[in-house]
């Protein structure tokens, strides 16, 4: 028989009961809180989630940011829309897909390109599981696409930097023959009278010399961190000039101008800015074989942090200035390599593509950027953004160069032995004495030793071991009035530009003429 329970045994029994239950609606309650965060993590989440049949592939469950990248705004959307997922994909990356998952059981960051009903496409990917045993694939799935574009933007600012860095070089050692040929040239010129029989063909060898300094000056102009002598201007000047040039030369295109009032100033080289324009309405002209129209449009536009990014400029103030053509458009291929140098779809013989890349690298040398919008069929739109000025535009026009002499010493310093001996003559057909390093460390141990003679020293910046700019430092440790005119064949960039802001007096770019040459020479000597 068993015993009767005590009082004590019996409270202490539901005492235990009750703490049973206690504790039982406690797990309750927590499995319950659980369940609500989880649920609640689900459906908030930033990345889409999702799971569907391993059959048929139809979406059983997703959450929000799941319907939105599949096309829908809301899960009920989606649910109801009773979709198949592998209908977004292109056949050979949905059967790849399904390859990995039967081989491996799972996938990790598999890419995709989806392609909506609507057209709308954009680049995912997708990482999932297969649960066999429950008959479905649960799965995570991002929206790369901004990633992705942002990596192309990466890679073809790297690709331009090394092509830029490429011209640069080429340019220059192209710009030190030329500054042979023409430093002779007008050598010779000066020497001969107008009615000697070989004048004529001298003027047309400096013309070409000209039109192959042009040349690399759109080199120069492409490679990267060129610096420009800018002058506060009206854009809406140059775009009127522009067009109207363009007009007398395309009678067969309506060029339109929509300038906007109250335009803000820049602060640009204005010989460059024409390029730009120029080469944007000729590139227009081309795509317009059988006329059509030509817009260009000026306007302010602020530009935000936000939008910043957008726009690849800081925040800030900006003019814009945007070409329109109603030609054949371009497509995507076409359109990513516009601006690489000698990239062309015109025939052999009919440009040397360098039009638009000189644009590119003229535009970013002023703080500015390009871009272009276009597409098969719809013609296409270039668009540049310069920083605002804040200061009113200069209209005056600058005098050419008059050849001008002297009697001063100079100190010339170039490693190059033909541009060192033709300089040398110009500089003495002018009447200047002249002294000659071939290299830095020459020029210092030469400045040291006579620079109370030496009125001003002509420096060339690229020379092995002892750079320009380390010459202009050792001679203003020695002299520091010293006066320096920088000569180079690059553009006014990099090491040059340095030199310049270590308070150097001017700058020659190769090839100079004698006029250029004399007069800044005269600038510098002539300053009190």
């Amino acid at each position: 028989m068993d015993e009767t329970p005590t009082i004590e045994q019996l409270q202490h029994r539901i005492a235990q009961l009750e703490r049973d239950a206690t504790e039982h609606a406690r797990v309750v309650q927590a499995l319950s809180e659980s369940e609500e965060q989880h649920r609640v993590l689900y459906e908030t989440a930033l990345v889409g989630l999702f799971r569907t049949g391993i059959g048929d592939g139809k979406v059983l469950k997703a959450n929000q940011a799941a319907a939105r990248l599949m096309g829908y705004d809301t899960v009920q959307q989606l649910m109801d829309a009773n979709i198949v997922i592998g209908d977004y994909y292109p056949a050979e990356r949905r059967a790849e897909l399904l390859r990995q998952l039967q081989k491996h059981g799972r996938v990790s960051d598999f890419e995709a390109h989806w392609t909506y009903p609507s057209g709308r496409e954009q680049d995912i990917t997708i990482s999932a599981k297969i649960y066999p045993e429950w008959g479905y694939i649960e799965g995570v799935v991002m929206d790369i696409t901004e990633r992705k574009q942002l990596l192309a933007r990466l890679l073809q600012a790297q690709k331009m930097e090394a092509v830029g860095a490429l011209a640069g070089g080429i340019a220059h050692d192209v710009n030190n023959i030329l500054m042979g040929i023409q430093g002779n040239v007008s050598l010779m010129l000066g020497a001969l009278g107008k009615d000697h029989p070989h004048y004529a063909r001298l003027l047309q060898i400096q013309d070409l010399v000209t039109s192959g300094a042009e040349l690399t000056g759109q080199l120069l102009g492409f490679a990267r961190g060129g610096r420009y002598t800018g002058r506060p201007t009206d854009l809406n000047m140059l775009v009127r000039k522009t067009a109207d040039l363009f007009q007398r030369t395309r009678r067969d295109i309506r060029v339109s101008k929509v300038l906007a009032d109250g335009l803000w100033i820049s602060n640009v080289e204005r010989a460059q800015l024409e390029q730009v324009l120029v080469s944007l309405c000729v590139n227009a002209g081309h795509a317009m074989p059988n006329g059509g129209e030509l817009t260009l449009t000026t306007a302010n536009l602020h530009i935000d942090p936000v939008d910043s990014e957008r726009y690849h400029l800081p925040a800030g103030n900006y003019v814009r200035v945007s070409v329109t053509d109603t030609g054949a458009g371009m497509d995507e291929a076409t359109r990513a390599r516009v601006f690489e140098p000698f990239f062309t779809t015109k025939a052999m013989g009919r440009g040397a593509g360098l039009g638009l890349a000189s644009s590119y690298g003229v535009i970013r040398g002023h703080g500015g950027a390009i871009d272009v919008d276009s597409a098969p069929g719809r013609g296409t739109t270039f668009s540049f953004h310069l920083p605002a000025y804040q200061g009113k535009a200069e209209h005056d026009p600058r005098p050419g160069p008059e050849v001008v002499g002297g009697s001063e010493t100079i100190l010339l310093v170039d490693d190059d032995e033909v541009v060192a001996m033709v300089t040398r003559q110009m500089l003495e057909s002018l009447g200047y004495t002249v002294l000659v390093a071939h290299s830095g460390r020459d020029a210092v141990a030469a400045y040291a030793a006579q620079h109370e003679q030496i009125a001003l020293v002509l420096l060339d910046m690229i020379m092995p071991s002892m750079s320009g700019a380390d010459v202009c430092d050792a001679l203003r440790a020695i002299e520091p009035n010293a006066r320096i005119i920088l000569s180079s064949g690059h553009s006014l960039d990099g090491l040059t530009a340095r030199a310049m802001e270590r308070n150097c007096d001017g700058f020659l770019q190769k090839p100079f003429q004698l006029g250029a040459l004399s007069s800044t020479l005269r600038e510098v000597l002539d300053r009190r």
